[in-house]
C-alpha cells in the first residue's frame, strides 16, 4: 500500500532533505570539534564515524538492495577494496587533523570547495575537456544547465 503525499509536500522533498543534511552535517561538525577538543585522536574519530555510519546505513542496504546486487567479481572487489582504503584513511584522518587546528567554520567552508577542486583535477588530468562556445547564455556543464557561456565535455 503505498501512501501519496500531498502535492507541495511531494515538491519540496529535495529542498527538507538537503536541509536536513545540512543539519546533520553542522552537529557533526561540533560534536567533532567538542571530540577533538577533549582530546580524542583523531584517527579514533574516524573509525568511531564509519562505524556509526555502517550500523546506521548496512541494514538498509541489505533489505533494499538485497535483489539487485550485482556479482561480487575479482575486478570488483579490488575496487571496493581500494575506495575503502582510500577514502577514510586519506580523506576522514586529513580532515579530523586539520580541524583539530582550525575553527568548525572554516571546516565546514572548505567542504563546499571540494566539487571545484575536483573539477580542476578532472581537467588537469584530461578526465573532462572544456570548449569555450558563445551560446545564448546557456551552458552545460557535466549534464547541469548553468547561465553562463562554458561548455564542458566529458
Amino acid at each position: 500500500m503505498e501512501m501519496k503525499l500531498p502535492v507541495g509536500l511531494n515538491k519540496a522533498k529535495p529542498y527538507l532533505t538537503m536541509t536536513s543534511l545540512q543539519f546533520g552535517f553542522a552537529g557533526m561538525y561540533v560534536i567533532t570539534m567538542v571530540s577533538l577538543q577533549h582530546g580524542m585522536n583523531h584517527y579514533v574519530l574516524a573509525v568511531y564515524r564509519h562505524l556509526v555510519a555502517t550500523i546506521v546505513i548496512a541494514p538498509f542496504a541489505l533489505v533494499l538492495e538485497r535483489k539487485i546486487r550485482p556479482k561480487l567479481t575479482v575486478p570488483i572487489f579490488l575496487r571496493i577494496l581500494v575506495l575503502g582504503f582510500l577514502e577514510p584513511v586519506i580523506d576522514q584522518n586529513l580532515y579530523y587533523l586539520g580541524m583539530k587546528y582550525t575553527t568548525a567554520t572554516l571546516a565546514s567552508a572548505t567542504v563546499n570547495v571540494i566539487p571545484a577542486i575536483t573539477f580542476v583535477l578532472a581537467l588537469i588530468f584530461r578526465y573532462c575537456t572544456v570548449t569555450l562556445h558563445i551560446y545564448n547564455k546557456r551552458a552545460n556543464v557535466g549534464n547541469t544547465k548553468l547561465n553562463n557561456k562554458l561548455h564542458v565535455q566529458m
